[in-house]
């Protein structure tokens, strides 16, 4: 549920994302502000560089405390005079120079020379001693420009161009990534009603309180399908494989014109990806999402309510629900006869397209010895810019 919708879930802010979100803001805040606050944390907690490692009575302190290791490793600085950069233990021309030469931590941690003490007169100033004993220390270090005004060090977010973090991208940050779901895409549609596409967002991930998922959840409840009165009752076989989801499916298939093979529950929603016009596209899409809904309207009624409802008058509240999306929608249609066909299965009104509106264009040679790039303008509207 707290997934983005591009990934299957319904964008709910999580609470625990948001929580340490808010904890890593904190913490770069208490690193980057010079309020008085910051200054007075800092230095109870921040001993050369590191933070201290016994217990304080502090209740910021003591929520942040873990995100400190977070913005090290996250982070790097942009050098400005070098008061506030260590030398070998923080990133700033890379990775921290004791890691690059294999510096033992308990040495490492006793190594407290900053930037500035290697700069003299605008200039890097390495001891020979050094550059003998880490030959590619001096090469390392001089791919990073001393400014010629020298100013206060800024400690620099690795993962956002403007190097700052906001809550924004802390929360974007501290949330888990996973892989964006086709479907996910297609079933929400200001076309539809958000409580028909919720529910098939509920089939898609198995959630619909079948006898199958009551049972897993321990309830011990003989099961029947309600329609055919012949088998258990799955989500499977309430919408595939019961002959009355098969007659609607065999309808479907026959107002679409097309043969209905799907190896999974994503490969549903590849039927809204051809070749339909944008019309005709949020017709197809209110049917599935109408069917969905209807055969467990059609379950419900059966169960709780004991009406049987034919398969036939199913077609026509699903035929009655789509027509609904298809005619309010602002998308238009073509001068495709198959979309023509489908449009009226489905009592849909074609939208015709707009009348296209042509401008004249004089065109004018360049002046002597110019030259002149026409792009007609071919950056307006279409996704990236425009090159020549």
């Amino acid at each position: 549920m707290c997934r983005p919708m591009k990934q299957g879930g319904l964008s709910l802010r999580s609470l625990q994302s948001l929580n340490s979100a808010t904890n890593l803001h904190l913490c770069w805040t208490l690193l980057k502000s010079d309020k008085s606050w910051t200054k007075l944390l800092k230095d109870r907690v921040i001993r050369g560089g590191r933070t201290i490692q016994h217990h304080i009575y502090s209740s910021i302190w003591s929520s942040i405390k873990e995100e400190f290791t977070t913005i090290t490793a996250n982070s790097t600085w942009l050098l400005g005079n070098g008061e506030s950069i260590n030398f070998w233990n923080d990133s700033w021309c890379g990775p921290p120079l004791a890691e690059i030469f294999n510096t033992p931590k308990h040495i490492s941690r006793e190594l407290s020379s900053n930037v500035n003490d290697f700069i003299l007169n605008g200039q890097w100033n390495i001891p020979l001693q050094l550059q003998q004993r880490f030959h590619n220390l001096r090469h390392l270090v001089q791919q990073v420009t001393i400014p010629m005004e020298l100013a206060t060090d800024s400690l620099q977010w690795k993962h956002t161009q403007s190097g700052d973090l906001n809550l924004k991208e802390a929360y974007t940050f501290k949330q888990p990534q996973f892989q964006e779901l086709h479907w996910a895409k297609v079933i929400w549609t200001a076309d539809v009603p958000p409580s028909k596409s919720l529910f098939v967002w509920r089939v898609m991930h198995d959630k619909l309180p079948t006898d199958e998922n009551l049972m897993l959840r321990g309830g011990n409840i003989p099961s029947m399908c309600n329609q055919c009165l012949k088998h258990v009752e799955t989500s499977f076989h309430i919408f595939f494989t019961c002959p009355f989801a098969i007659n609607i499916w065999s309808w479907l298939a026959y107002a679409l014109n097309l043969f209905l093979n799907f190896t999974c529950l994503e490969d549903i929603w590849k039927i809204c990806d051809m070749n339909w016009s944008s019309q005709c596209k949020v017709v197809v899409t209110s049917a599935l999402i109408n069917l969905f809904n209807i055969i467990w309207f059609v379950r419900n009624q059966a169960r709780f309510c004991s009406k049987n409802i034919t398969w036939r008058h199913a077609i026509t509240m699903i035929t009655s629900a789509t027509s609904l999306a298809g005619n309010a929608t602002s998308k238009a249609s073509n001068n495709s006869m198959r979309d023509f066909t489908i449009l009226k299965i489905f009592n849909v009104a074609t939208h015709q397209p707009r009348t296209p509106m042509v401008k004249e264009v004089i065109w004018s040679p360049p002046h002597f010895n110019w030259l002149k790039c026409n792009i007609d303008g071919a950056s307006n509207g279409n996704p990236g810019p425009s090159a020549y």
